[in-house]
């Protein structure tokens, strides 16, 4: 990744390094989101904190002219279900350019330098493009790897709903690491979606006691001595803000129509654009079918009751917004998608390894579950 790139002898191509922070938070805050909703994140005062409080392992990759940072991009490994095995998968995306680099080759060389970093036993690559960004879905499907096919998973669905205080209607509890067992249990039971975390002792943990960064928790519906269902929660505005930049005229509509409920229930009121959102997120929400005696109602009803306590939770620790995202086909969807709220898709794909013959439909078993922390 040392060497610079044919088209421009000034255009190097390396790793970024902790002393890129500054360079990378600068780069950040300058560049929006392509897509239908003009966004960007505040990273600092740390860049690499969300990276480090989410992921395994990791790279950024840089494009430098001389000492200006023109772009970079993100390469990160999890474990879970990949289609038809347990075992590591890499996350893509973060792919910045500045706007006077862009349509210039630097994203293409960026793609080149991640796919790099994918080591052999990777066969399965994720990522996800916001709603309106055909730029960055072209580059994706011209700069697949050698011996990788893209797939379209579906539409990923954003869901923001109003933080309130409200009476608990079943029979929620705070989880911890005396539920490790049971948490294990829980994920084992099938079908497991795509992304869907290993029923192992080191991921029951990462969901009762995330990175302390990120001040996070699991909170869990029992059935006698069994769980049934739990929601885990997490704080990324420690690590990573998002900010609207330009509101579409839904989104005000909806922005306006938050705050007057959030003024009859006595929330704080929302950020209008260029101020963060404050919010708290629903890192996973994990209702298995296949559980005895779940049927489609019971399993909604169940998500119903932790998406509610995980809006209290949020109300209780002064965050105005609750987001949820779910993959479009998840009928677990229907338990935030309804009332007030704000829906946002983005598309979500992934580079199957067919380098081995035909690979296994990631979609068989289950809608992803892709943890929506990492989009």
């Amino acid at each position: 990744m040392s060497r610079p790139a044919r088209y421009s002898p000034r255009l190097e191509i390396r790793r970024l390094e902790p002393a890129d922070g500054p360079a990378a938070l600068g780069l950040a805050d300058g560049t929006a989101l392509e897509g239908d909703l003009p966004l960007r994140f505040d990273r600092g005062p740390d860049f690499f904190a969300w990276p480090d409080a989410l992921l395994d392992r990791w790279v950024y990759a840089g494009a430098f002219e001389d000492t200006r940072l023109l772009g970079y991009g993100l390469v990160g490994f999890r474990r879970g279900w990949t289609g038809d095995r347990w075992g590591a998968y890499a996350f893509s995306g973060d792919l910045r350019v500045a706007p006077e680099a862009r349509r210039a080759g630097v994203g293409a060389a960026l793609l080149r330098a991640i796919q790099n970093e994918i080591p052999p036993d990777v066969h399965l690559v994720a990522g996800t493009i916001l709603r309106g960004n055909r730029h960055g879905l072209g580059l994706a499907r011209d700069r697949m790897p050698s011996g990788f096919s893209l797939t379209d998973l579906g539409e990923f669905v954003s869901i923001t709903r109003l933080a309130r205080r409200c009476r608990a209607t079943g029979p929620v509890v705070r989880l911890g690491v005396q539920d490790v067992p049971a948490v294990q249990e829980l994920l084992a039971t099938g079908p497991h979606g795509l992304f869907a975390p290993e029923p192992t002792e080191r991921e029951a943990h990462r969901l009762l006691e995330p990175d302390p960064r990120l001040a996070g928790g699991a909170w869990g519906v029992w059935d006698g001595s069994r769980l049934r269902g739990l929601v885990a929660l997490l704080d990324l505005d420690r690590v990573r803000r998002a900010i609207v930049l330009r509101e579409p005229v839904p989104l005000s509509i909806v922005r306006h129509a938050f705050g007057l409920a959030g003024y009859l229930l006595g929330t704080p009121s929302l950020p209008g654009p260029g101020q963060p959102l404050r919010a708290l997120t629903v890192a996973r929400l994990v209702v298995p079918a296949g559980l005895r005696g779940s049927s489609d109602s019971s399993r909604l009803n169940t998500a119903r009751v932790l998406v509610q306590a995980a809006r209290l939770e949020a109300f209780a620790r002064g965050a105005p917004l609750l987001h949820l995202g779910l993959h479009g086909a998840d009928p677990l969807r229907a338990a935030a998608d309804r009332g007030l709220r704000h829906r946002h898709g983005l598309r979500l794909f992934a580079s199957v390894d067919q380098r081995g013959g035909p690979a296994v439909c990631p979609t068989a078993e289950a809608p992803p579950a892709l943890d929506s922390a990492l989009v």
